[in-house]
């Protein structure tokens, strides 16, 4: 956090003159807009408007040919990016996994021993009325 500046202020995100191109076709052409801290904040637009090129250049899984995305208010690294999670239009999970054991396999892709993430796992699904649905499957 900055001096004389609340968390509330602080950025999510910011995408500041962003262009991707593909053969000579600009998908992305300067593109800049910032959400703030508890915003909730939508990209709109047809198939084919740079959607999801946009999101791919905010997680860092494409690079933009020019501009540059600050998430939580620094410049993307490994270190930034363990803060995020991108769930695609196709979720790609395991289709017989529970809940929980969805969770704390993810939770372990980022590092978190099996015994943290079951505890946070049922802490968060208990804020979100989600508890009583831990053991379903897909």
């Amino acid at each position: 956090m900055r001096i004389g500046e609340s968390a509330s202020t602080m950025l999510a995100a910011e995408v500041n003159h962003i262009v991707k191109s593909y053969a000579d076709k600009a998908v992305v052409n300067d593109l800049s807009f910032s959400v703030a801290r508890g915003e909730i904040f939508g990209l709109i637009g047809p198939n084919g408007a740079g959607k999801t090129t946009t999101i791919r250049m905010m997680m860092d899984i494409i690079k933009p040919d020019s501009g540059d995305v600050t998430i939580l208010d620094e410049k993307l690294s490994e270190a930034s990016k363990n803060k995020l999670g991108y769930l695609p239009e196709e979720r790609g999970l395991y289709r017989k996994l529970t809940v929980i054991d969805s969770i704390i396999y993810l939770a372990s892709l980022k590092g978190m021993d099996r015994h943290s993430a079951e505890e946070k796992a049922n802490e968060l699904l208990n804020q979100t009325g989600m508890l009583p649905h831990k053991k379903k499957e897909d």
